[in-house]
């Protein structure tokens, strides 16, 4: 007897292991408080099933061992309901990929009809079983007919996977995958093997992959922290997107005071009324920089702020950092002092904008925290190893100042928390500045370090990669931007008056850009605003060089060079491409397609003019003329104060201040047809032309010296090419918006444009004007004030 105990413990080894698995898994899974849930219930469902599968695989194996002392229809109940429970496991784990992919949608009707049928087929098909040296098994049509049902269950659990495999997370699918497989091994590993009776292994399997990747508690606490952090982020996102909003909102309105306060100053001669005005300027100065740190901060949070590199002057960059911080310390009775290294190449490829805000930012800092002393600059690089076109620059400041307590120290880049002067005084800010500057900083790749003795100064300063455009010293820094800002303006590097250009460009306003920077260069210059219309200006003239666009609609630049190059008199012509995506590898890629060149946009005027240079024949090529002594032309007061736009950087672009205004008159004229285009291209979906859209306004904004907007404009580029429509219709609305604001910001210029326009107009007959007065009397009785 004991023998035969011994043998039937040894037969059930398989069950009675996976048994205690299962015994474990519902210990744990049912000892934990958790949401009952659609899902708790299918998988409560599977493991009791699981359980009653290898209880009665065990009775089987001994009922089925001892034919002579039980009974055979016992021994049939007992295989049936074991038979059946496999095709029960299999129909659980069906509900519950099921589950997964339809988000928690109860089957259908149709979904029981396999196990219903699979329950009837093994209660009525014959059943008959095999000895072995091993042991007994069961064997005939009503176990064959268990199996096919339950592998019909995997199979539509598998398509289901395959359908729906988007939306189930990776982790999910890859614990189902491993039951699925799991149980399939172990059956036909069964089928081969008969006598080894390892079905309740491929069971237990399952429950194990189920439970270790989805419905532990751990996995469940990780769901929840998941949720919440998505929640936190939502609620963040909210937060910045309002900040965002309210600040460009309130900024409207500021700009506004200010110009009026702006009036009150240059007209009033009441000193009362001019130091009210004064005081109101300070204010209004300091509340818009509040708002302008707070937009800067939510760009940083929501992740929009970019960096945009470009080629730039570091004498032009320091230039700009020492007239704006000059100001700060001679108000304060501080000295400025500058050590500047002459041997940093003067010409580099980076985002000049963020530096520059990186830059005055510290020194900003300095200034406010220093009552007397001096506030030092030093500006010097070092070389990246292994490298020899790129440096590290690096920037330090220097103050006599109060200096930061050790304990402060923890908090210096805590978003709205502003230092101490002394216990008793705080000084004024948003406290946003360091923490904007450490992120922009980390954007850049570049890095930041403080060093502080309480009471008696601090130092801050930063590292940032650039890469090296010339490596030829910047020198005497001043000298060098006058020297620069004179050539801008000033003087062409040789004149061809016998070459005859077209450039090509969809954008009016680029072509206007072109016609300024050639204007000294006397070549005789064509222009069209389409690869057709370019056609056709070939086919009746010769031209020695071609400027194609590459991003027009219809026939984009390449396709309209390939119908250039088959022009019989195309072979002597140059061609190079203007693009305003300058990214690595675009030469190379223009090249490729058939151009001799290739230009960034917006195009600089010094680059366009060498790379003429290069192409023109000698014999076509003269000595440039006298630099001309241009007529005066001011930037109007209400234009420099539109925080928007850089005039500086757009009087470079346009190669003066009189192509600067001619441009701006352009692009203010041809806002209302193009947000009208973008907005009609986003409500149909056209992403083919609002990309094409987006681009040229990525490359005109750029060229007046609307530097965010610009960035702003290639962010949504870069979402259009990549298909992220989520970033595309979240963000296509606001930059409409802006690209409308700075048109209304614009409208000044062309109502002085109607005035110059009206002067030459033939004066009026007395009949047209006494109507003009009849109508203006009619509509002022009437309050008609937009009339």
């Amino acid at each position: 007897m004991s023998d035969d105990i011994l043998t039937y413990l040894l037969m059930i080894r398989h069950e009675s292991a996976a048994l205690l698995i299962l015994a474990y898994i519902i210990f744990i899974y049912f000892s934990v408080r958790r949401r009952k849930s659609y899902g708790h219930t299918l998988f409560s469902g599977l493991v009791i099933c699981s359980s009653v599968s290898v209880i009665f695989d065990m009775l089987t194996v001994y009922t089925v061992n001892h034919r002579d002392t039980v009974p055979d229809l016992l021994n049939r109940v007992l295989h049936t309901i074991f038979i059946g429970s496999i095709a029960g496991v299999m129909f659980f784990v069906y509900l519950y990929v099921r589950m997964l992919c339809n988000s928690g949608h109860k089957p259908t009707i149709l979904s029981f009809l396999p196990l219903g049928l699979s329950v009837v087929s093994i209660a009525v098909l014959p059943m008959y079983y095999e000895d072995s040296a091993h042991g007994s098994y069961s064997q005939g049509a009503s176990v064959t007919a268990a199996f096919v049902f339950a592998f019909m269950y995997i199979l539509l659990s598998i398509f289901m996977l395959i359908k729906y495999r988007r939306t189930i997370d990776r982790k999910s699918m890859s614990g189902i995958f491993i039951a699925l497989l799991s149980f399939i091994a172990v059956t036909v590993l069964q089928l081969f093997i008969k006598p080894i009776l390892i079905t309740s292994v491929g069971t237990v399997m399952i429950n194990l992959a189920l439970f270790y990747t989805v419905e532990s508690p751990d996995a469940i606490l990780i769901e929840k922290l998941e949720a919440e952090r998505k929640r936190a982020d939502e609620a963040n996102k909210a937060k910045t997107t309002f900040l965002a909003n309210m600040s460009h909102e309130i900024r409207t309105p500021i700009n506004s005071v200010l110009g009026m306060n702006e009036m009150i100053l240059r007209e009033s001669r009441e000193t009362a009324t001019i130091s009210y005005a004064e005081n109101i300027q300070a204010a209004g100065s300091t509340l818009l920089s509040l708002v302008n740190d707070i937009l800067d901060f939510a760009k940083v949070e929501e992740g929009r702020m970019e960096i945009m590199p470009v080629q730039y002057d570091v004498s032009s960059l320091i230039n700009d950092i020492v007239n704006m911080t000059r100001t700060k310390t001679d108000e304060n009775g501080l000295e400025l002092i500058l050590d500047i290294d002459k041997d940093i190449p003067y010409l580099l490829f980076g985002d000049e904008v963020r530096i520059k805000q990186c830059a005055l930012n510290l020194l900003s800092n300095a200034v406010k925290f220093t009552d007397e002393g001096s506030v030092t600059m030093k500006l010097g690089y070092e070389k990246i190893p292994e490298t020899t076109d790129k440096i590290t620059i690096c920037f330090t400041v220097i103050d006599t100042g109060v200096g930061i307590r050790a304990e402060d120290m923890v908090k210096l880049f805590s978003a709205f928390s502003v230092g101490e002067k002394d216990p008793n005084r705080t000084v004024g800010g948003t406290g946003l500045g360091l923490s904007i500057t450490r992120r922009l900083l980390d954007l850049m790749g570049g890095k930041m370090f403080v060093h502080s003795d309480y009471g008696s100064g601090s130092e801050f300063s930063f590292k940032v990669p650039q890469k090296v455009v010339d490596t030829e010293p910047v020198g005497d820094y001043v000298k060098r931007y006058e020297s620069a800002a004179a050539h801008y303006i000033n003087r062409a590097l040789f004149t061809a008056p016998d070459v005859n250009i077209l450039a090509v460009d969809d954008t009016e306003m680029n072509l206007t850009v072109i016609r300024g920077l050639l204007r000294r260069t006397k070549v005789r210059l064509d222009t069209v605003t389409s690869g057709k219309k370019a056609i056709e200006a070939a086919s009746s003239k010769h031209y020695d060089i071609m400027l194609i666009d590459h991003m027009m609609p219809e026939k984009d630049g390449i396709e309209t060079l390939r119908e250039l190059k088959k022009l019989p008199d195309s072979y002597d012509t140059v061609y190079i491409a203007l693009t305003a995506n300058a990214v690595s590898g675009a030469r190379e890629m223009y090249i490729d397609a058939g151009f001799d060149d290739y230009l960034a946009k917006p195009v600089d005027g010094k680059h366009l003019e060498e790379t003429l240079q290069r192409h023109i024949s000698k014999d076509k090529l003269r000595e440039p003329d006298e630099p001309e002594t241009d007529k005066i032309v001011s930037m109007p007061d209400w234009l420099q104060k539109i925080d928007e736009i850089d005039t500086d950087s757009g009087i470079r672009y346009c190669g003066g201040p009189a192509a600067y205004l001619e441009t701006l008159e352009v692009f203010a004229e041809k806002v209302k047809t193009n947000a009208d285009e973008m907005e009609r291209y986003h409500q149909e979906g056209d992403i083919q032309n609002i990309i094409i859209k987006i681009h040229s306004l990525k490359s005109s904004s750029l060229a007046i010296g609307a530097k965010e907007l610009s960035v702003f404009a290639e962010h949504l580029e870069s979402a259009a090419k990549a298909n992220d429509n989520n970033t595309l219709d979240a963000d296509t609305d606001e930059l409409i918006w802006r690209y409308r604001r700075l048109g209304a910001l614009l409208t000044p210029i062309l109502a002085q444009k109607k005035v110059t326009d009206d002067k030459d107009l033939p004066p009026m007959t007395m009949m047209q004007l006494l109507e003009a007065y009849a109508s203006l009397r009619e509509r002022s009785q009437s309050y008609d004030l937009d009339g």
